[in-house]
């Protein structure tokens, strides 16, 4: 019930109610304690309180490995990571997860972000090398569609369409 009320006040915006709610699920040794630990990780970042934020979802990972919220954990540590500037870091928390969780979704969202950052970086090789990897290893999904657009961008920015349709051609996505 707790986490239900913290819910309700994390959907009006109010973090500071929805923290102590989320508190409570966890003192009463709720069930869904990691869903409560994840809210308020999250709940931080958007109140940008990013290194507090790498700490809880530390704590989502270390103590609920096996848990649905324990992908999620690691790729919105690696965007806070992102938004006070600390790329190294959160490659390398984009790795990590895409180790430990390579089947789940948050690993290919995780794998496009990093793509993306590699791109940004004017690091176009090992972004080409993420794009291609996502694109072969999930054809169908959303994050491989995405990819498929930014690395066709790349591709003609190069003046090189004809490998990326080439590359397009040669990926299985039955």
């Amino acid at each position: 019930a707790n986490n239900r009320i913290g819910d309700c006040y994390y959907y009006a915006r109010n973090y500071s109610q929805a923290a102590t709610y989320y508190d409570r699920a966890l003192a009463d040794g709720s069930t869904a304690a990691d869903y409560s630990l994840f809210q308020k990780g999250f709940m931080l970042g958007l109140q940008k309180r990013h290194d507090d934020k790498i700490k809880i979802m530390d704590k989502v990972v270390a103590d609920y490995p096996s848990s649905v919220y324990a992908p999620k954990a690691l790729y919105e540590k690696a965007q806070a990571y992102i938004a006070l500037d600390k790329n190294e870091s959160a490659e390398s928390t984009i790795h990590n997860l895409m180790k430990k969780y390579p089947k789940s979704s948050d690993s290919r969202a995780g794998q496009l972000q990093l793509a993306m950052l590699l791109n940004s970086q004017g690091r176009v090789a090992d972004a080409k090398k993420e794009y291609r990897s996502l694109i072969t290893s999930a054809p169908t999904s959303d994050e491989a569609k995405a990819a498929a657009e930014d690395l066709k961008v790349i591709y003609a920015n190069e003046s090189n369409i004809a490998e990326f349709a080439k590359f397009m051609k040669s990926v299985d996505s039955s």
